[in-house]
């Protein structure tokens, strides 16, 4: 059985999205639901760092 992987809409544009420890543009969304249902969890692709966003925080995460 296929199934699509869920989609999620988010406040937030991850394209804009730029790593807050090397600045790099080049970054994944980890989990739609980090460390709470509030929090946007990324991963920076050339340093490997993770970082958060809070999603009502009006700008994307530098």
């Amino acid at each position: 059985m296929n199934r699509d992987e869920p989609t999620f809409d988010l406040p937030v544009d991850a394209s804009k999205v730029v790593c807050p420890h090397c600045e790099s543009d080049v970054v994944d969304i980890e989990s739609p639901f980090g460390g709470s249902v509030s929090e946007v969890l990324f991963r920076c692709r050339k340093c490997r760092s993770f970082f958060h966003w809070v999603k009502w925080q009006p700008e994307p995460p530098r």
